[in-house]
C-alpha cells in the first residue's frame, strides 16, 4: 500500500513541494530521554535488555541505570559499581549482568550486589571493552591492555597465540562467538578466529588499502543467517559468508565510514550506528540524524527489546526509542508548504489532495489555483468525481478532471462565504455548512437556497429515516427542509454539551455526535453518552470517522482516538506512536480508497498503518512486585543490599519536571518463594508494582488482589495499594499487568505474608482457659448460689445503671453541643475571595474538623491590603463519637495557640505540632488526616501542607481544567511523620476545593462510590457559581447519587473562590 500511495502522492505533490527520497526515512517515532528525564549524563556508550525485561545503560561517567518506562535508576561506584565509566553490558546464562569499564575492571550483578574483579583480585587488565559467554559457562573478556581473557568461575586467565604463530594480539575491541561456538576476536591489531585452543588470522581477508597501518576491527556480529559482520575504523564493513569476505555496498554513504555496532531487526533488516543512525533493508542505506527525531551526539550502541522497538544509545544525545511504525506523517519537516492541514481527499486516479489552513489546496491541478481563498475547511467529492473545496471567507471552489472551474460565493445565493462542511447525501444533494445558516447547493446550476437561519453551522449529515440533522453552537437540530423548521435539542436533553463540533451515522443508523466536551449517541429517540468514553474523551472533538473494519476515529486536540465498539476498547495516539501532531482540525479526516485513515494536524497529515498494527501486536507485559511497606517503611525491600544504594529518578511525563532524586537500596524483585511473617501490630501494608511496557507505558493498567481479604480482581492504572487495619491471616498479594493491546501478563507476581494472632488468640491461650474452666468445675455450684444471692442486688444496680445512661445521653448531647460550636458558625469576609464551608456528621459527635483563623488578629479585615493571611484548616478523624471529638477539640485548641505564638505560622510546622499533640494525648492510637493551608490575601498566594489528607482540587479557570494538588504523607498519629509544602499562585475565578473522603466514598444503593470522578466533574460544572452555590450543588449531588442510602461518614467541604477583580 506504501509503495502505490507514495507513486501517487508524489505524481502530484512534487511540482509544489519537495519530497524525501525514502519513505521509509521520513518519521519513524523516535522518543528522545535526557538528563532531564533522569538519565545521569547524555553520554551514553550502550544499552541493553535483561531478559527479566529491564533496559539498562551504560555511560561515559553516570554509571549504570535501569529504565522500566517509567523510572530511571542509576548505579555508580559508591553503591558497589567497579566503575562509573561503563563499556559494555552483557548477560550471562544464569541471568548475571556483566559490566565492563574503562579503568575498573568489570563486575557482575546478580541481583543483590556488584561483584567486581580487576588487576587486584586476578583480572589481568582494568579496561574492559567486550564481554560473551560460551556454552561451557566461560566468560570471555577483551582488554584495552593486554588482550583477550577468560574466567572459568573460579581464576582468570589471559589467552594468547602460541609463540610459533608469530601473532600478536592488542585491544580487543569485539568478540563474538559464531553457531559454532568458535570465538571471533576483533582488535586494533586486526580480525582473529580462535578455535580449539588455536588462533587464526584473518585480518589480510579484509579489503584493507596497502598503505593502513593499523587494520582496526571495533565490531563484530553474526546475523540469523550465520553470515558475520566485520566492522572497521574508517573502512567500512565486511561480511564474511562462511567461505569468503566481501565489502558491503554504500560504503561512500556511510559518514565517516565507521560503524560502532551492527542490529539485526526482527524483520530481518540492519541497523548500523554510525555518526548517524542508518537502516539497511538488503537494497538500500537509509540515513537518519536529529533533522528526522532522532538525539545528537555519536550513535554508538543498538538494541531491539522483546516488543519491536529499537533503542539507540547517544554519545551526547542520551537514549533514544525507535516505536512502531504506526504512522506514515508528512510535516514542514518534508517541505510542506503548510504544515496546518484541514482536509483531506482522494482524486479517481489515487492521487491525494490536501487543504491547508493559509495555503490553499496541495495537488497537482492542471490549471492555477491561485484565485480559490487560501483558507481551506474542507474537501469532499461527489459520485461524479467532481471535488468541491470549502473555504473560510471564499465560499466554494469546484474542480471538474483537475480543473479549478467555478468558485461558489454570495453571488450564487451565500449570506456568507464562510463555509464550515459540506455535505453530499445519497441523492447527490449538496448541503453546505456555513456561519449563516444551512444552504442547499443545487450541482447544475450551482444556485444555493438558504434552509434554516440557524447561525454557526458546523457540520451536516443525514440518518437512514431521511432526516437532516444538523450542529451548531447552540446544540444539535433536525431540520426540515421543506418548510425551513427546526428542533433543536440541548444538554437538557442528554447531549454532553450545547456546542456541536461533528456528526457520523453507523452502520446500523445510530447518530454520533463530537461537542466541545465529549461524545453524545444518539439512539432509538434517546440521547446517551457511552460510559466507556466520558472520562478519556473529555475535551473538543474535531472528527468522527467510522473505518471499514469497524473502528470509531475520534479527533481531539490531544490526540487520535481508536475506539473497538465489540471490546469496547479505546486507544490512544499521539505524537510519540508517531502522529504528525496532537491537535487534530475539525473534519481532517479521510478513509481512503484502500481502507487506510488519514488524518490532518496542526503540525502536517498522518496515514495509520493498519497492516503494521496488526504485525506488532505486543507481547505479554512482564510484571513486577518492586517494593513492600509496613506502616511506610520498607518492612522488606526487594533491593535489601547492605552495600548498595541506588539514585531514582521518576519520570510523570515527557513535559514534566523531574522529580526530586531520593535514595533507596536497590536489588532484586521479590519473587514468588518471599514469605513475610508480621506481627499483629503491623496491619498496615502497601505494595509497589510495575508492569514493563516501552512501546506505551502509559496505556498500562493493572489487576490485583490480596487472597485471604478478597478473591475478586480490582482494576487499576496506579502502581501503588495499600491496605489497612488487615486481621490476623496468611495473605498472598497477586498483581497483573496488561498492554494497549489488552494482552496480559503471563503470570501474576505475587507475594506472601502472614500476620500473626495476638497472644490471647492463640491456641496455646486457649488450652490453658479451658483448662482453668475443667478446674473450676466444681466451684461453679457455689458460684450459682452465690449468684442468686446477688440477684436481687443486681436489679437495684440495674436501676442506678438506667439512671447512669440516661445521665451520659445528657452528656452527650452536651458534647455534641459543644463540637458542633467547635466548628464556624459563618464563612469568612475576605477581600478578594469568596470562601464558603460545611461539615455534616454522620454520628452525634463527627470526626471531621474545619476553621479559618485570622492571623493573629482574629477577625476579617475591612480591606484587601490589611488582610492578614487567612488560616484553612480541614481533617478528619478516624472514627467517630467521643473520642473524636476530644481529638478535633484538642486540634482547635492547638491551631489557635500556635497562630497566636508562632510569627509567621507554617503549614508544615503547624502539622508537625499537631502530630506531636495527638500522639502524646492519644492513648487509642487514633489518626487524623488534615490540610493546612494558609491564605495570602494580597498575592493570591495559598500554601499547602497535608497529612495523608485526599489532594484538594484546584479549578484553573483560563485554561478551563482541574488539577490534583499532590503532597504525599502519613496520617497525624504516626511517630516520625515529616510534612511538605506546596505554594500554588491563584488567578482570577480559580477555585479551590478542600473535602473529606466522607464525600467520595458515599455509597448508593447499588454500593457504588460518588468517587473522585463525579465530584471533579460536579465542580467543573459549577466553578462559575459563587462559593456557597457551589457547596450546595456539589452536596445535592451526592444526595442524588445516594438515592436516599444513610450516611456513613461525615462529609466536610471547603471552597475558596479568586473574586473577579473590578
Amino acid at each position: 500500500m506504501y509503495k502505490k500511495s507514495l507513486f501517487f502522492l508524489l505524481s502530484f505533490i512534487i511540482p509544489i513541494f519537495i519530497i524525501p527520497i525514502s519513505l521509509e526515512a521520513q518519521h519513524f517515532p523516535f522518543n528522545v530521554y535526557t538528563t532531564q528525564d533522569g538519565l545521569p549524563v547524555s553520554q551514553v556508550w550502550t544499552v541493553h535488555q535483561a531478559s527479566n525485561g529491564y533496559i539498562w545503560i551504560g555511560s561515559y561517567g553516570g554509571g549504570v541505570t535501569r529504565f522500566d518506562g517509567y523510572n530511571f535508576e542509576t548505579f555508580m561506584r559508591r553503591h558497589g559499581l567497579a566503575h562509573n565509566m561503563v563499556h559494555t553490558i552483557y548477560e550471562d546464562s544464569i541471568g548475571r549482568l556483566w559490566f565492563g569499564t574503562l579503568g575498573g575492571g568489570i563486575c557482575y550483578w546478580d541481583g543483590r550486589e556488584f561483584v567486581t574483579f580487576n588487576k587486584d583480585n586476578g583480572l589481568p587488565g582494568n579496561t574492559a571493552l567486550s564481554i560473551c559467554e560460551d556454552r561451557e559457562g566461560t566468560i570471555w573478556i577483551g582488554l584495552s591492555e593486554k588482550g583477550l581473557a577468560c574466567w572459568d568461575g573460579k581464576t582468570f586467565r589471559s589467552v594468547t597465540p602460541d609463540p610459533d604463530q608469530n601473532i600478536s594480539i592488542f585491544s580487543v575491541q569485539s568478540l563474538c562467538l559464531d553457531k559454532d561456538q568458535r570465538l571471533w576476536v576483533g582488535a586494533n591489531s586486526g580480525l582473529y578466529l580462535y578455535d580449539d585452543g588455536r588462533f587464526y588470522d584473518y585480518t589480510d581477508s579484509l579489503s584493507y588499502p596497502p598503505d593502513v597501518p593499523r587494520k582496526t576491527v571495533i565490531h563484530l556480529y553474526q546475523d540469523r543467517s550465520g553470515k558475520m559482520w566485520v566492522c572497521t575504523w574508517s573502512h567500512g564493513i565486511h561480511i564474511f559468508d562462511g567461505n569468503d569476505f566481501y565489502q558491503l555496498p554504500y560504503l561512500d554513504t556511510l559518514k565517516g565510514n565507521v560503524v560502532w555496532q551492527i542490529l539485526e531487526d526482527s524483520s530481518g533488516s540492519f541497523w548500523f550506528a554510525s555518526d548517524d543512525l542508518y537502516y539497511y533493508d538488503g537494497e538500500n542505506l537509509n540515513r537518519f540524524s536529529h533533522k528526522q527525531g532522532l538525539a545528537e551526539g555519536v550513535v554508538r550502541g543498538l538494541i531491539e527489546d522483546h516488543e519491536g522497538n529499537i533503542w539507540i544509545a547517544s554519545y551526547g544525545g542520551g537514549l533514544t526509542k525507535k516505536g512502531r511504525m504506526l504512522f506514515v506523517s508528512y510535516t514542514e519537516e518534508d517541505n510542506l508548504v503548510d504544515k496546518n492541514i484541514t482536509a483531506i481527499c482522494e482524486f479517481d486516479s489515487g492521487a491525494y489532495l490536501f487543504g491547508t489552513a493559509n495555503s490553499g489546496i496541495i495537488g497537482m491541478l492542471q490549471n492555477d489555483a491561485s484565485q480559490l481563498n487560501p483558507h481551506i475547511s474542507c474537501i469532499k467529492k461527489d459520485d461524479t468525481g467532481d471535488i468541491w473545496i470549502g473555504t473560510r471567507g471564499g465560499g466554494i471552489g469546484v474542480i471538474k478532471e483537475n480543473k479549478l472551474t467555478d468558485i461558489l460565493n454570495s453571488e450564487h445565493g451565500f449570506l456568507s462565504n464562510y463555509v464550515n462542511e459540506i455535505f453530499i447525501d445519497w441523492d447527490g444533494m449538496i448541503w453546505v455548512a456555513t456561519e449563516e445558516g444551512l444552504y442547499y447547493v443545487d450541482p447544475t446550476t450551482y444556485e444555493a437556497e438558504r434552509i434554516t437561519d440557524l447561525m454557526s453551522i458546523n457540520d451536516v449529515i443525514r440518518d437512514d429515516e431521511g432526516r437532516l440533522w444538523v450542529g451548531c453552537s447552540r446544540g444539535l437540530a433536525i431540520v426540515d427542509e421543506e418548510d425551513k423548521t427546526y428542533q433543536l435539542f440541548s444538554t437538557a436533553d442528554g447531549l454532553s454539551d450545547d456546542y456541536i463540533t461533528c456528526l457520523e451515522i453507523d452502520k446500523d443508523g445510530n447518530l454520533w455526535i463530537g461537542s466541545s466536551y465529549g461524545v453524545s449517541f444518539y439512539h432509538n429517540g434517546t440521547f446517551s453518552v457511552p460510559e466507556s468514553l466520558i472520562d478519556p474523551l473529555y475535551g473538543k472533538i474535531s472528527f468522527i470517522q467510522f473505518s471499514w473494519d469497524g473502528n470509531i476515529w475520534f479527533g481531539a486536540s490531544h490526540g487520535v482516538y481508536r475506539y473497538q465498539p465489540d471490546k469496547e476498547k479505546l486507544i490512544h495516539y499521539t505524537t510519540h506512536s508517531g502522529l504528525a501532531g496532537d491537535e487534530t482540525n475539525p473534519g481532517a479526516v479521510y478513509i481512503d480508497s484502500e481502507g487506510y485513515p488519514w488524518f490532518g494536524t496542526t503540525q502536517g497529515v498522518s496515514c495509520f498503518n493498519i497492516e503494521s498494527d496488526k504485525k506488532n501486536a505486543l507481547p505479554s507485559p512482564p510484571v513486577y512486585i518492586e517494593n513492600f511497606q509496613v506502616f511506610g517503611r520498607d518492612y522488606f525491600h526487594p533491593r535489601a543490599s547492605s552495600q548498595s544504594l541506588a539514585i531514582r529518578s521518576r519520570i510523570k511525563s515527557r513535559s514534566a519536571t523531574q522529580d526530586a532524586v531520593f535514595f533507596e537500596k536497590a536489588g532484586a524483585n521479590i519473587t514468588k518463594d518471599h514469605h513475610q511473617i508480621l506481627d499483629h501490630t503491623q496491619h498496615y501494608c502497601a505494595f509497589e508494582f510495575i508492569g514493563l511496557c516501552y512501546s506505551n507505558p502509559n496505556s498500562i493498567f493493572y489487576q490485583y488482589r490480596l487472597k485471604g481479604l478478597n478473591d475478586e480482581w480490582i482494576t487499576t492504572r496506579h502502581q501503588y495499594v495499600a491496605y489497612s487495619n488487615l486481621a490476623p491471616n496468611s495473605y498472598t498479594f497477586q498483581v497483573k499487568a496488561a498492554n494497549s493491546d489488552d494482552v496480559w501478563s503471563e503470570e501474576p507476581a505475587q507475594f506472601s505474608f502472614t500476620i500473626k494472632a495476638p497472644w490471647w488468640k492463640m491456641i496455646w491461650f486457649r488450652f490453658v482457659l479451658i483448662s482453668l474452666v475443667v478446674v473450676g468445675a466444681p466451684t461453679f455450684y457455689l458460684y450459682q448460689i452465690q449468684r442468686i444471692k446477688t440477684k436481687n442486688a443486681m436489679e437495684l444496680e440495674r436501676e442506678k445503671d438506667n439512671l447512669e445512661k440516661r445521665r451520659l445521653k445528657e452528656e452527650l448531647d452536651r458534647a455534641r453541643v459543644v463540637q458542633t460550636s467547635m466548628l464556624p458558625t459563618e464563612d469568612p469576609v475576605v477581600p478578594g475571595f469568596d470562601i464558603a464551608g460545611m461539615s455534616r456528621p454522620a454520628t452525634e459527635v463527627g470526626g471531621d474538623y474545619y476553621d479559618f483563623v485570622w492571623q493573629k488578629s482574629g477577625r476579617s479585615p475591612q480591606s484587601r491590603d490589611q488582610a492578614p493571611p487567612l488560616h484553612i484548616i480541614i481533617g478528619d478523624v478516624a472514627g467517630h463519637g467521643m473520642s473524636s471529638g476530644l481529638i478535633v477539640s484538642m486540634c482547635k485548641s492547638c491551631v489557635y495557640m500556635y497562630n497566636q505564638v508562632k510569627k509567621k505560622p507554617e503549614p508544615a510546622l503547624a502539622l508537625q505540632e499537631l502530630n506531636k499533640m495527638i500522639i502524646r494525648t492519644s492513648k487509642e492510637r487514633l489518626l487524623m488526616t488534615c490540610v493546612y493551608a494558609r491564605l495570602d490575601i494580597n498575592n493570591r498566594d495559598i500554601l499547602f501542607s497535608s497529612a495523608g489528607h485526599p489532594f484538594p482540587f484546584h479549578y484553573k479557570a483560563a485554561e478551563d481544567r482541574i488539577d490534583e494538588i499532590e503532597l504525599c504523607s502519613f496520617p497525624l498519629g504516626v511517630p516520625e511523620a515529616e510534612f511538605q509544602q506546596k505554594k500554588i499562585h491563584l488567578n482570577c475565578n480559580d477555585v479551590i476545593l478542600f473535602y473529606t473522603d466522607g464525600i467520595v466514598e458515599h455509597f448508593n444503593p447499588k454500593r457504588e462510590m460518588f468517587g473522585f470522578d463525579r465530584l471533579e466533574r460536579g465542580l467543573k460544572e459549577n466553578a462559575h457559581l459563587s462559593a456557597a452555590t457551589l457547596r450546595d450543588r456539589l452536596l445535592e449531588a451526592v444526595e442524588e447519587f445516594s438515592e436516599g442510602n444513610p450516611q456513613d461518614d461525615d462529609i466536610t467541604l471547603v471552597v475558596i473562590k479568586v473574586k473577579r477583580e473590578k
